[in-house]
């Protein structure tokens, strides 16, 4: 995030603290239709045999992921 442009472009950022049925459909419907690059959301692709490993380095603070892909 550019906190530069938030403070002095004074932008408003949101966030939700839930999601409805409606909300994941439309969040649903814009990856499907490529209106959003998935791949910007994901910093990191783990398969599902390292998923135990990259939890415990997370929950130790070893890792820094913002959101993983498991691929199966």
């Amino acid at each position: 995030l550019d906190t530069h442009r938030i403070h002095y472009d004074e932008i408003t950022l949101l966030g939700a603290f839930h999601h409805t049925p409606s909300a994941f459909q439309t969040a649903l419907n814009l990856l499907a239709a490529r209106k959003v690059d998935a791949g910007a959301l994901i910093s990191q692709t783990v398969t599902l045999n390292e998923l135990p490993e990259v939890l415990e380095g997370l929950a130790d603070g070893r890792l820094d992921i913002v959101k993983a892909a498991v691929k199966f």
